[in-house]
């Protein structure tokens, strides 16, 4: 080679390495030489020369050198993919490197699918109706139902607005009505009362991917819960005393959860509006692919009430069955060696979903010091583990990692339908405050067990037990329950014995009439100790009619705040534990004893929120220790393949000052006045430090 040839050479590599970038874009993915029609010196200026590269599909480009070529210079691509300039190879490739495969895009397919609503099927093994003859499915069918879904992931349904409203067609109370409205970007489902008010609205903004809710489902959604003792006696009324009627917002972007636009409609996953509608209406919904049907239902309870179903299922059908079944398609192997591995298109769909609920529903991430929910999980060793093809690791994972919270609302359980067992130790991480709490719980129930006891053979924990000296009266309760009617309209002896409410009027009046002397007001009882310590939590409006009967005026209120929308809710408690019709004091107790509630960390939920409430009410003392925290709500929700997940709820419980106008949860817990160094169930000793505490002052 000649030395001016080869300075052209090295001159021209940066014009290779230009055309290169250029030519490689062109050729897309494939590892493919391109085609050169014509190169040529366009112009040349200041040592710059400017050649127009032209392709042979005709397109062109201009790439620049330094220093100046000639006219004559000739560039080529050999056999071997490289650049030749003048018939010398220069060792540089015209290849372009693919990298990684990209994903070919989606193909989607329309869908008709049936769905059947069993929310009104019985479910408790206790109710007569539970062993009814039973019915065909086809007798609970709501309609056909157009979804889409993506080739190749048959198991992800996607929606519009305006078919999800039509799931609950057969849901709506009599009198209300439901529509579908278009604005925009936007769609919104609103339900209209039996007054035609709007009752409850869901809005989802396409273009912004966040979905708004506003009021109250309830007020246009059937219930086929049983009926129950929770409304009874019981006057309540809600206020919205901050940022009232101000809508919540939910954002869905950035979690793989896509809008899909289809033949004009816009469509998103079906698991998405699931798990807000789960939030809002108590309804839940499986999907079998292998037999093409959804389900709707309310209570868990029915996955396993049973139907008549085709000839394979028979009378025994159930929601459980059909979903098992439905997941064997995805076994590997054979007999004992089968493996049931899902596609990852499912784990990944799964773990978004579950990124997204904490992310926007998980109440307690600020008061725990989390910003992003999501950053937290991703950025633990157990997140990769979440798509793992071993059914137990995977599940574990989730429950371990929300273990690490500390929170015991907040769990997780496997889908029965996938083999994800989590086992009882698997569940959680062994140095989490949960299991002390399992801990406490086993020793305090052996403590008081025996103390008991010493009541009568017949005594249960709810027994009210006396001091000696008759002033003291001692009773027990570990739940805020409520009692069932099975039959009729009388609540049966055994539901009695469950209702708190009725144990908590039973006992007062019990205690009122202690020693009580002809014509006097009350018996001899001057305190009343209520042993909350192993109390778990419940319902709260149960909580609220016992703050009410503690009072003296009849009068408890308690505080709910949304911390997504920043609306405070005011509820007011009354209550008739007389059943005069009236609700008045004569309807509460305040007014002849004092109250002493018995706390410990076990004490959680609103078993935390009952003391907390009392102290602030100013109508009971607390003995003990610092009760166990619990400041939101609870809620369930199930994911799209049969697993479960409990969490705390952006419904905290708390004090608000109405003045002052700030709000106070109550995670810290409710702190004793009354410190305890001896065992609190011991009635004697209780009686002993109370009437130290609560001594007439001498001059």
């Amino acid at each position: 080679m000649k030395k001016n040839q080869l300075v052209k050479v090295l001159s021209l590599v940066m014009l290779i390495a230009l055309l290169f970038s250029v030519i490689s874009s062109c050729a897309g993915n494939k590892a493919e030489a391109p085609k050169i029609s014509d190169i040529k010196i366009e112009s040349t200026q200041d040592n710059l020369t400017t050649y127009l590269v032209t392709f042979e599909d005709g397109s062109t480009t201009k790439v620049f050198s330094v220093p100046s070529g000639t006219s004559g210079d000739k560039i080529t691509i050999g056999e071997n993919g490289n650049f030749y300039i003048n018939g010398v190879d220069t060792g540089i490739s015209s290849k372009k490197d693919p990298g990684p495969e990209q994903p070919a895009p989606k193909v989607w397919k329309s869908t008709t699918v049936p769905l059947y609503n069993i929310s009104s099927l019985p479910y408790d093994s206790n109710d007569s109706r539970y062993y009814d003859e039973e019915k065909e499915l086809s007798e609970f069918k709501v309609g056909d139902i157009q979804f889409i879904y993506a080739e190749g992931e048959k198991e992800i349904l996607y929606t519009t607005l305006e078919s999800y409203s039509s799931f609950f067609a057969k849901d709506l109370k009599e009198g209300c009505s439901s529509k579908v409205t278009q604005s925009g970007s936007s769609s919104t489902w609103t339900m209209v009362d039996k007054d035609g008010k709007d009752a409850y609205l869901l809005t989802i903004d396409f273009d912004k991917k966040t979905i708004s809710t506003w009021g109250d489902s309830e007020k246009t959604i059937q219930s086929f819960d049983l009926k129950n003792t929770l409304m009874e006696n019981l006057i309540l009324t809600p206020t919205e005393i901050e940022n009232p009627e101000k809508e919540t917002v939910y954002s869905f972007a950035d979690y793989g959860l896509d809008v899909v636009s289809f033949e004009g409609k816009n469509y998103v996953p079906l698991g998405l509006v699931n798990l807000q509608v789960q939030h809002d209406i108590q309804r839940s919904f499986l999907y079998s692919s292998k037999e093409n049907i959804l389900i709707e239902y309310q209570n868990e309870e029915q996955i396993d009430s049973t139907f008549k179903f085709g000839t394979f299922y028979g009378v025994v059908a159930t929601t459980k069955k059909i979903m098992i079944e439905s997941m064997k398609q995805y076994n590997v192997g054979e007999n004992a060696e089968a493996r049931l591995i899902l596609p990852k298109y499912m784990l990944e769909y799964t773990k978004n979903l579950v990124l997204y609920l904490m992310d926007n529903y998980y109440g307690l991430a600020s008061v725990l010091g989390y910003k992003s929910m999501s950053d937290y999980i991703n950025n633990t060793v157990y997140a990769d583990k979440f798509t793992s093809d071993d059914p137990e690791e995977r599940a574990k994972a989730y429950a371990t990692l929300l273990s690490l919270l500390n929170d015991a609302h907040t769990s997780f359980s496997g889908s029965q339908y996938l083999s994800e067992n989590t086992g009882i130790l698997g569940t959680r991480y062994y140095q989490t405050l949960l299991g002390d709490r399992i801990s406490t719980n086993s020793i305090l129930t052996a403590l008081r067990k025996e103390e008991v006891q010493k009541a009568g053979e017949d005594a249960t924990i709810n027994t009210v037990r006396y001091s000696k000296d008759g002033k003291v009266a001692y009773f027990s309760f570990d739940d805020f329950n409520v009692g069932k009617y099975y039959e009729g309209s009388t609540l049966s002896d055994s539901q009695k014995l469950v209702d708190t409410f009725s144990i908590f009027v039973n006992n007062l009046n019990e205690i009122r009439n202690y020693n009580r002397a002809e014509g006097a007001e009350k018996g001899s009882v001057e305190t009343v100790v209520i042993d909350d310590s192993l109390n778990g939590g419940g319902y709260v409006a149960v909580m609220g009619k016992l703050l009410a009967l503690m009072t003296k005026n009849n009068s408890a209120d308690i505080y709910f705040k949304n911390s997504n929308s920043g609306v405070v809710t005011k509820y007011n408690f009354r209550v008739d534990s007389n059943k005069d019709g009236e609700y008045d004091e004569k309807d509460c107790f305040g007014q002849y004893f004092r109250f002493v509630i018995i706390t410990t960390p076990y004490s959680f939920s609103c078993g935390n929120a009952f003391p907390f409430y009392a102290l602030r009410m100013g109508v009971a003392s607390i003995a003990g220790y610092k009760s166990g925290g619990g400041e939101c709500t609870v809620e369930s929700v199930l994911l799209p393949f049969g697993q479960s997940l409990n969490h705390s709820s952006v419904n905290h419980i708390g004090w608000y000052d109405e003045e002052t106008k700030t709000f106070e949860g109550d995670e810290n817990g409710a702190n004793p006045s009354i410190i305890v160094d001896f065992n609190f169930y011991d009635i004697e000793k209780m009686a002993e430090k109370i009437n130290q505490t609560f001594k007439p002052k001498t001059n």
